[in-house]
C-alpha cells in the first residue's frame, strides 16, 4: 500500500491496518532463519526484523498521533533502511540455506552412487559365483558320466574274465573278487 492509503486507512475511525500481511512476512523471515545452519545469518535477519518491526511500530504511532509529515519521515528514512537491510539479511540466509541443501544434494547423491555401486558389485560377485558354481556342477556330472561309462565298460570284462580279480584294502582284507574265484579255485567268493 502506497504513504497515501496508510495515512487514509488511519484516519477512519474504527479502521485498523490489517495484520496478516505482517504475518506472512514474519513466515517468510522465520523460515530461512529457522532452516539455516549458520547462527550469523540468522542473528542477522532477526536483528534486522526487529529494527524494521521497530520502525514500523514509530510509524504507526506517528500515524495515530496524527504526525504524518515526521511519519513520512521515517517511512522514507528508518523504515526503508530497516526493510533494504532485512531483505539483505533474508537473501543471504536465503543463499545459505540454498548452498547447504545443495551440500546436502551432493553428499546424498554420492551416497546413492555408492550404493548403487556397492549393489552392482555384489550382484556381479553373485553372478560370477553362481557361474562357478554352474561350472563346477555340470564338471561333476561329466565327471560321474566318464566313470559311468568307464564301469560299463570295465565291468563285463572283469566278471567274465577268466583270470581271478582282486581288490585288497589296506588291512589285507579282501574288498572285491571276481566271480571267476569260482571257476577256478571252486570256492564261492563269499567263502574266501
Amino acid at each position: 500500500a502506497s504513504f497515501e492509503a496508510v495515512i487514509e486507512t488511519q484516519r477512519q475511525p474504527g479502521v485498523q491496518t490489517p495484520r496478516h500481511p505482517l504475518t506472512r512476512m514474519q513466515r517468510a523471515i522465520d523460515e530461512p532463519t529457522r532452516l539455516t545452519t549458520d547462527d550469523r545469518y540468522a542473528r542477522a535477519v532477526n536483528q534486522g526484523q526487529a529494527d524494521y518491526f521497530a520502525a514500523l511500530d514509530r510509524l504507526g504511532q506517528l500515524l495515530r498521533n496524527g504526525q504524518f509529515v515526521p511519519a513520512r519521515t521515517v517511512l522514507e528514512g528508518d523504515a526503508e533502511t530497516a526493510y533494504a537491510e532485512l531483505a539483505v539479511s533474508i537473501e543471504d540466509a536465503s543463499t545459505s540455506y540454498h548452498e547447504s541443501v545443495s551440500r546436502a544434494e551432493s553428499i546424498a547423491s554420492g551416497g546413492s552412487i555408492a550404493i548403487i555401486i556397492a549393489s552392482a558389485a555384489l550382484v556381479s560377485a553373485m553372478v560370477i559365483g553362481l557361474d562357478r558354481t554352474r561350472q563346477r556342477a555340470a564338471i561333476l556330472r561329466e565327471e560321474r558320466e566318464l566313470l559311468r561309462a568307464s564301469e560299463a565298460r570295465f565291468r563285463p570284462l572283469v566278471q567274465n574274465s577268466s583270470d581271478i580279480i582282486m581288490v585288497l584294502g589296506r588291512d589285507r582284507r579282501i574288498g572285491y573278487q571276481s566271480p571267476s574265484v569260482e571257476r577256478v579255485l571252486g570256492y564261492a567268493p563269499n567263502d574266501l
